[in-house]
């Protein structure tokens, strides 16, 4: 039976080599990453080798859990309880945990919306640190509202992220150190009018260059503090199909050297791609919406993009979240060159069935 599927998959993974049609496969599915309590969602995903962090809603409650052999063995553990996260934070409400990512090799770290904080939990252990607090925050932006444009800096693993009250783009610099990165008049000068609010994400690429989502489109901040425009709004709306707006979800470096981030609003999001070398001739659709609703996931509501594996044309893991029949972790790649693609995924599927 499992040679069978193996050799199923195999040809399917064939025939969509020769289209080069994204293929997606489930590497954990929602029974296992809530450990069958079956009411939650899934908010934020971390990748670290073979390991998944998730953060998820248990019953309205906060939970971080560890998968080890994530798309093998699948073996659950609870990372931070609820109660631990409330023993901490004094939160108890439901929340959402942005820019969740690996920022060292001991921790994972996000921003809270409730706390008004940004957090770190260690990997093994659970431990949770108030790396940069409400006080802090405030101090350096004039208030401490957060929200969902959140990323970790590879370069040196400070979280960067947008405060609405200030109107301005900080990052930490160390436990409760925080500063500017692009102030509240440099954004005004960047994009006059409220379009020039960052609208659903930001990350960085190898080279150290900030990308910014906005309604106007896609905007760049070099390492050396200079802003420009990478695509307009209407060029990003023609390749994703999506005419109802610009809005970004989160955006990540694959290994390959590619940057990836999705576009789009609701359950159609394609997952969009260039080469930062090169953006003016390499945008592409790495997933359509399509691509993603007519796959195993059977939805393009695709948050939390993170790189998975060692693919040469890159392998983003990603979440079903909210408002979906098919919450899980979900693996996705471009089988081109054919038969590149083709070996790898079928290794990944004979790893799974057999």
């Amino acid at each position: 039976m499992y040679l069978t599927k193996l050799l199923t998959l195999t040809l399917a993974l064939f025939v969509g080599a020769l289209t080069a049609l994204a293929g997606t496969i489930q590497l954990a599915p929602f029974a296992t990453v809530d450990g069958g309590v079956g009411s939650g969602s899934i908010y934020g995903l971390a990748i670290d080798g073979t390991n998944a962090y998730v953060q998820l809603s248990l019953n309205t409650f906060v939970q971080i859990v560890r998968i080890a052999d994530i798309g093998g063995a699948n073996i659950r553990t609870s990372l931070v309880s609820p109660a631990q996260w409330t023993a901490a934070s004094g939160k108890t409400a439901l929340t959402g945990f942005q820019g969740f990512d690996l920022c060292s090799p001991e921790y994972i770290q996000f921003a809270d919306l409730n706390s008004k904080a940004i957090w770190r939990v260690n990997k093994t252990t659970g431990l949770l640190i108030n790396y940069c607090d409400t006080a802090t925050i405030t101090a350096a932006s004039g208030g401490a509202t957060l929200g969902a444009v959140n990323c970790v800096n590879p370069a040196n693993g400070e979280h960067v992220f947008w405060e609405s009250v200030g109107c301005n783009i900080l990052t930490t610099a160390g436990s409760n150190v925080c500063n500017v990165v692009v102030g509240k008049y440099a954004l005004t000068n960047w994009i006059t009018g409220l379009n020039g609010i960052p609208a659903g994400g930001m990350s960085f690429d190898n080279s150290g260059n900030l990308y910014i989502g906005t309604a106007n489109g896609l905007y760049k901040r070099d390492s050396g503090g200079t802003i420009s425009l990478v695509y307009t709004k209407t060029v990003l709306q023609n390749i994703s199909l999506i005419f109802s707006g610009s809005s970004f979800g989160t955006m990540h470096m694959g290994p390959s050297g590619k940057f990836y981030f999705n576009h789009g609003t609701g359950t159609a999001r394609p997952i969009l791609c260039f080469d930062p070398s090169n953006p003016s001739t390499t945008l592409g659709v790495f997933a359509s919406s399509n691509d993603l609703i007519t796959s195993v996931a059977g939805s393009a509501n695709d948050s939390c993009i993170r790189p998975y594996g060692t693919s040469p044309n890159d392998g983003m893991a990603w979440i079903v979240a909210q408002a979906s029949t098919a919450y899980g972790v979900y693996f996705t790649t471009l089988p081109e060159p054919a038969l590149v693609g083709l070996l790898g995924l079928a290794a990944l599927f004979f790893r799974r069935f057999v």
